[in-house]
């Protein structure tokens, strides 16, 4: 059953930071099974010690008060004996004599010689000493007074009779010496059993937390099995009863996950040549368009292969759709260089190649490298039908809403003849005036972006991220523009960070962003997203920096997201993954921006944590217009919600976007709509 909407935005505040607490935080009040064991172990042990001592103590306490009994009429026999003596029987002197030798064995408490008449004769006191024996131990053995009665007599005459009462306190004392040795005994005992049972209890309890490990992994969406069996019946069951689920949660997962990523192939990617598709293409570049913070700068090319329709009539369809896959994989390689590339096939034999961040220099050079990349494929009727190419191509220093790119490149392709030498032409309508801020050459880029690191001229924008349905604030991305010397020229991250990777200064550049952020004392909502480039990703040397900066500033790394783009798994899977391992052990989460522009099949979305995903601008713009928009989001809300992952959508501008999104599943957005990258 699927939670409701609001419910899954108040989760999603906290989803994140509870996710990277330690385990024992979320399980402390429960007790594990090797604990309860060992405790019941431990109660059983000490319910047998209990049992023992009592009937042990109570066994002893019988005989010990019988010999109490029989101890006390011996002594009162013997004595009588030794009074029936004829000497001392005449002599009183000699019968206190007798007396005075009897020896205080702390065994009674008084001997008394009694008359005929039951007059007191001859008496012995002995004082009860203190032996160390606790009341409560006394009151509870609760030993009688034993009395021992012999008749004194000479012949047929009655002399008196000897009363000896005997002294339970030397009983008392040895019973509690008894109780204080079998106690020594049963923890000496204890603790060797015991150790010796919680070795074995570990040993027995191996399976169990493998089951634990494999039960943890299928909640966090990886499925791994067990090879090896319990060698117990009732745990071998239980493990195969895990390994079949999670085989069968791995296939579904899967399949759902292909499924997304064939219905998003199907609807973005060209079935000839791999490339993005006309639709796909024009997504993006409304996107870039649409951006309000960044003014981006780029070319677009127009490459058309003229006698394809010649090819397929002559060398068949199935040649001619071998050459366009070609030429698709030339331009893919040619274009690799330039991260962010965009590579379509838009129509019949037209291709398109969209290159952001060049100067006017650097875009004439990659547009010609795209044309000759083309040009070069292997064909292998070549000779009989060799293919010819025209392009045209066209730039702007600022695109925006009134620029039309790919109008001009199509009339600058139109103006091109066919077999004309050169085959390509730059638009004539590109500005002729002086050179703007962004369309600096690279050696220029490189002493700026220098001083501005120096200078640390760097400014934080704050772009507010709300839940679903009630536009709650749950979190901000974190923006940064730098400022020239003179203050004055604004420069985006998205002008300048593709300048700042090209130079190789990404990973100071993220830092910088970090530093400032961790001196902010106004930080109080519960996540921040920072985007981080995949260079740093990639960087040891930030890896180490990384770790010791969150170590220093905990209460900001348990409120860090780390944003970086779905490419960073195709081109660098291994760093994201250490990454990712990097700053989970800090508190902080990982983070998927640009969702949705990789051709990805989804697969490491069951085995790497993430804290959330953000689908592109693209994939948002109109969706209330675009079904199968629509349709893609709708099933990665689902299996977002089974990867129990936050889905967030960016590049909301309109209300009709935003209220077509919250019904299709997600679970927070951000946009102009929603609110504006602003300082504090």
């Amino acid at each position: 059953m699927s939670l409701p909407n609001c419910d899954r935005a108040r989760i999603w505040q906290c989803s994140a930071r509870l996710a990277r607490l330690p385990r024992s935080l979320l399980t402390g009040a429960r007790v594990t099974l090797f604990r309860q064991l060992v405790l019941a172990v431990l109660t059983l042990t000490l319910l047998l010690y209990g049992v023992n001592s009592a009937i042990s103590l109570s066994n002893t306490r019988a005989l010990v008060a019988q010999q109490m009994a029989v101890h006390a009429q011996d002594a009162a026999t013997s004595i009588a004996l030794a009074l029936s003596q004829g000497d001392i029987a005449a002599d009183p002197t000699l019968q206190e004599v007798l007396f005075n030798a009897i020896s205080d064995g702390g065994y009674y408490q008084h001997i008394q010689f009694l008359g005929p008449g039951g007059d007191i004769r001859l008496a012995r006191e002995f004082p009860v000493r203190d032996l160390g024996v606790p009341d409560w131990f006394v009151a509870l053995m609760a030993l009688p007074e034993y009395t021992g009665r012999a008749e004194v007599s000479t012949g047929w005459n009655r002399l008196g009779e000897v009363v000896v009462v005997s002294n339970p306190g030397q009983t008392y004392s040895q019973l509690w010496q008894l109780a204080w040795e079998q106690l020594l005994w049963f923890t000496v005992a204890a603790i060797l059993f015991c150790g010796l049972g919680i070795m074995g209890l570990r040993w027995l309890l191996r399976p169990l937390r493998r089951i634990e490990a494999q039960a943890d992994a299928i909640r966090e969406q990886r499925f791994v099995v067990q090879d090896a069996l319990p060698r117990a019946r009732e745990l071998r069951s239980v493990v195969d009863a895990m390994n079949r689920m999670a085989q069968r949660l791995g296939q579904l997962f899967a399949s759902q996950a292909g499924m997304i990523a064939d219905l998003r192939r199907a609807a973005a990617v060209d079935p000839v040549t791999g490339l993005a598709n006309r639709a796909d293409f024009d997504a993006q570049m409304n996107a870039l368009v649409a951006d309000h913070m960044e003014a981006r700068r780029g070319m677009l090319a127009i490459i058309a292969l003229d006698d394809l329709a010649r090819i397929n009539d002559l060398a068949g369809r199935t040649e001619g759709n071998t050459l366009l896959a070609a030429i698709g994989d030339g331009l893919q390689a040619g274009m690799a260089q330039y991260p962010g590339a965009l590579v379509a096939r838009r129509q019949g034999a037209e291709f398109a190649v969209f290159v952001a961040d060049l100067d006017a220099r650097e875009a004439g050079v990659a547009a010609l490298r795209a044309l000759r990349c083309a040009e070069a494929v292997a064909f292998p009727h070549r000779e009989r039908l060799p293919p010819r190419f025209r392009m045209g191509y066209s730039y702007s220093p600022a695109i925006d809403r009134e620029t039309d790119l790919l109008g001009e490149a199509d009339q600058a392709l139109r103006q091109v003849a066919p077999g004309a030498v050169p085959n390509y032409l730059l638009h004539g309508a590109a500005d002729t005036g002086a050179i703007p801020l962004v369309s600096r050459p690279g050696f220029d880029w490189i002493d700026l972006i220098e001083r501005l690191l120096e200078r640390r001229a760097l400014e934080l924008l704050y772009q507010p991220t709300v839940g679903v349905p009630g536009r709650n604030l749950i979190g901000c991305e974190v923006y940064s523009r730098m400022r020239t010397e003179a203050e004055v020229h604004a420069i985006a991250a998205g002008v300048l960070l593709p300048m700042v990777e090209r130079v190789g200064r990404a990973a100071a550049y993220d830092r910088l962003v970090l530093e400032l952020l961790a001196v902010r004392t106004d930080l109080d909502l519960p996540m921040y997203a920072v985007n981080l480039s995949i260079q740093s990703v990639q960087s040891a040397g930030f890896h180490s920096w990384l770790g010791e900066f969150l170590a220093v500033n905990r209460a900001l790394a348990n409120r860090l997201v780390f944003e970086v783009p779905e490419r960073a798994l195709a081109v660098a899977e291994g760093a994201t993954r250490d990454f990712q391992r990097l700053v989970g052990a800090h508190g902080s989460g990982l983070a998927l921006d640009h969702f949705g522009l990789e051709s990805s099949n989804f697969a490491y979305l069951g085995s790497l944590p993430l804290a959330h995903v953000k689908v592109h601008r693209s994939i948002t713009r109109d969706i209330d217009q675009h079904r199968d928009n629509q349709f893609y989001l709708k099933f990665m809300a689902e299996l977002m919600r089974a990867r129990e992952i936050p889905l967030l959508v960016e590049g909301i501008e309109q209300e009709a976007e935003w209220s077509t999104c919250a019904g299709l599943g997600v679970d927070a957005g951000q946009g102009f709509l929603l609110g504006r990258p602003e300082p504090r």
